[in-house]
């Protein structure tokens, strides 16, 4: 078994932000430590894993280790880190809702427990959580934003808040800020070492379906102190909620920014600029990947991947109005596209192995009918390189989390892990739990994991917390006493690549890195 040794300088102010570039990275293993969150990244195996006897069979069996009663409601993903050293991740969670202060959960990946609880927030923390080391003592700390201009640097160990954006609230509102969306970490880019961040700040919560709203910014604000840097209008000048993604390329003004505007009634698009675009806070000349198809935007990230193994990437992203597409970054072609009538989306494509090839595959999903009124979910798993459909199924249920592609039985073939949850709509219906589906890789058949009232909005995670080699599952679940979150035992070893096991990927970046297979 060949191993490889990894080094960081001190020099560095190591754990550097994680920033993903076009040429990939040399060694796989190296981007999974990376993503594991973990500084002393030691040595680490490379090559197939040893035979440790046959596939495990599907479902795997998983056991409910804890259950956690959550002071706040929750729309946010959780994030995985260790908090207090013990050598566990620990899980992140933001909280709130629309007429509710916000909060952040640290909660133990081992019982549950709590860890700390921020209360610093005026408004809804729905944002993944970014790890980021802002102080450069080669620590993390974390940054998580929301509704009314709510961003927040947090002391991960302590929950102590180390600074926040302002103006907030009402005075936001008024200065022309709304919600913030999930941050990336950029490079230093005034001179203080201390890395940037990267987001998107639009969305009025307050103004009614189909009214004009105020245009959204794509933004840069300082690691040290949260102030802006450079910020521009959307090139449309609509409304955005999108997370943008980056792609690092040299020179740096060069690299290449993904991001969309508009919303469920205003129309919008999909677009690439440059850094040096926005650090001239003129996005005039940003490129339209997608336009719009009808009076609907784009609302969830995409996802960034080489489709077809010609060394460029493709963006593959879901709109409002029921298209998705695959399109080639730097020569804004598409490579394939879907598009169902009558159908929305909230939810980020998934990426993974899905047919037996040497090409990742996409996993989408679509909720049937126009919010509130959706009735019905539709999936589609899609081979990536040519667009073929390799099979679809339809649930009468809704879906707002995120879809997941984890091997769970060491095939070399990505599980899809679905939550849905009761249909919305407004007329009398009969009750239909939420539910919590694995469909097997390859073949797409259906496993019922569990069912039971209630709805959950974030998307899941599933990762090895406890680094016992077998899968941990976290996701969030209403209870009798308002929203819990929980932490199954999988019966299934890691495998040897990671798949999507969360909200925007392995990485959260949106970028999905082949493994070895």
């Amino acid at each position: 078994m060949k191993r490889l040794i990894l080094v960081l300088s001190p020099m560095l102010g190591c754990p550097a932000p994680v920033v993903v570039s076009d040429a990939g990275w040399p060694q796989d293993a190296f981007v999974q430590a990376l993503d594991a969150g973990r500084s002393d990244l030691g040595s680490l195996e490379i090559g197939p894993r040893e035979d440790t006897g046959p596939p495990p069979v599907l479902p795997p069996a998983f056991q409910e280790r804890w259950v956690t009663p959550l002071a706040d409601e929750s729309s946010a993903s959780p994030l995985a880190t260790d908090l207090n050293g013990d050598g566990n991740l620990d899980l992140v969670l933001g909280t709130g809702t629309e007429a509710a202060r916000g909060s952040i959960e640290a909660l133990s990946g081992v019982n549950g427990g709590s860890l700390w609880r921020s209360t610093e927030a005026g408004e809804s923390l729905f944002t993944l959580g970014l790890e980021i080391d802002l102080n450069l003592d080669g620590t993390n700390e974390l940054v998580i934003g929301g509704r009314g201009a709510e961003l927040l640097a947090i002391d991960a160990s302590t929950g102590g808040l180390i600074w926040n954006f302002e103006p907030r609230g009402n005075a936001a509102r008024e200065a022309g800020y709304f919600n913030f969306y999930t941050p990336q970490a950029l490079p230093d880019l005034d001179g203080d070492e201390i890395p940037e961040l990267l987001l998107a700040n639009g969305g009025d919560a307050r103004a009614a379906p189909f009214a004009p709203r105020p245009p959204g910014h794509l933004m840069i604000l300082s690691g040290d102190d949260g102030r802006p840097l450079r910020q521009a209008v959307m090139p449309d000048q609509a409304e955005t909620y999108l997370s943008p993604l980056w792609i690092q390329r040299e020179p740096l003004e060069a690299s290449v920014i993904i991001f969309g505007s508009g919303g469920e009634t205003l129309p919008g698009s999909l677009w690439k600029a440059t850094l040096g675009d926005l650090m001239q806070e003129d996005l005039s000349r940003a490129v339209e990947l997608m336009a719009p198809a009808s009076h609907k935007g784009f609302i969830a990230p995409p996802a960034i991947v080489d489709l077809n193994g010609d060394g460029q990437v493709e963006v593959v992203a879901a709109s409002f109005d029921g298209r998705i597409a695959a399109i080639q970054l730097d020569q804004g072609e598409e490579l394939w596209s879907h598009s169902l009538a009558d159908a929305e989306t909230q939810a980020s494509p998934a990426i993974g192995y899905l047919d037996g090839d040497e090409h990742p595959d996409v996993l989408a999903l679509f909720c049937r009918g126009t919010y509130p009124h959706w009735n019905g979910v539709e999936l589609l798993a899609i081979s990536g390189h040519d667009g073929r459909i390799l099979y679809q199924h339809r649930f009468e249920n809704t879906a707002v989390p995120s879809p997941l592609l984890v091997d769970l039985n060491r095939d070399g073939l990505d599980e899809a892990i679905l939550i849905l949850n009761p249909v919305i709509d407004e007329g009398p219906q009969q009750q239909v739990d939420q539910r919590i589906l694995l469909l097997a890789g390859g073949t797409g058949e259906r496993h019922e994991l569990a069912a039971h009232p209630g709805t959950s909005v974030g998307t899941p995670l599933v990762q090895d917390l406890d680094g016992d080699g077998h899968y941990e599952m976290v996701f969030t679940r209403s209870g009798r006493r308002g929203l819990e979150m929980v932490l199954w035992d999988l019966d299934a070893p890691v495998a040897q690549h990671r798949g999507w096991p969360g909200y925007l990927g392995p990485h959260g970046t949106g970028r999905f890195t082949p493994s070895a297979r």
